[in-house]
């Protein structure tokens, strides 16, 4: 068993004050006293981007950290995930923001979130058959999670990536969303 040393000790705490909306100020200021610590440190990057792109706080400040992470770890498939988000929220370029989304896809092709973001895009691009090979086949992973017993780790992950909370039923709520996609193309999911 290894012990965690102060700075992964207060890192986690912050994580668990943000995720679960206890103290996401208290969260903020502590992601960023482990950035001045670490600066390079791709996991507080990541944190404290998540943290100002939170109700959309600091949209052009989160994707400046992300991108620090992905210069510091180009691996981080997470990092791209939520870089998708944040330059949407931005309005970037829709073909930019396609690349984007396939490459994290390409390289993590079991993870649903980068998919529900490819199948938005595609949908925003008019691409309805795009769309629905994503929609068919995050629904094809929400079956094989759910089979394996790793949905409920899945969407503490998805709460983590995404800031949602996660309830008793995320996955009836998760289930909902991918309907609600197949049934309203136009303009993305509520998510």
């Amino acid at each position: 068993m290894s012990v965690m040393s102060d700075f992964e000790h207060r890192l986690a705490n912050a994580i668990d004050a943000f995720v679960a909306a206890s103290d996401p100020d208290g969260a903020h200021e502590a992601f960023r006293e482990c950035l001045r610590e670490q600066p390079d440190n791709p996991e507080v990057l990541f944190w404290l981007a998540r943290s100002y792109s939170f109700n959309k706080v600091d949209s052009e400040r989160a994707a400046e950290l992300l991108m620090r992470a992905l210069e510091v770890d180009p691996s981080r498939a997470e990092c791209k995930s939520m870089l998708v988000g944040v330059l949407l929220d931005m309005e970037r370029p829709l073909q930019e923001l396609l690349n984007l989304a396939k490459q994290v896809v390409s390289e993590s092709p079991d993870w649903i979130i980068p998919r529900q973001q490819l199948a938005t895009l595609y949908d925003m691009a008019g691409d309805e058959t795009a769309a629905n090979e994503e929609i068919e086949a995050v629904v094809c992973l929400m079956k094989k999670h759910r089979d394996s017993g790793r949905f409920g780790s899945f969407s503490y992950y998805e709460a983590c990536i995404t800031g949602r909370h996660v309830t008793a039923n995320a996955e009836q709520e998760y289930l909902n969303r991918v309907e609600w996609l197949r049934a309203n193309r136009a303009g993305g999911p509520p998510f």
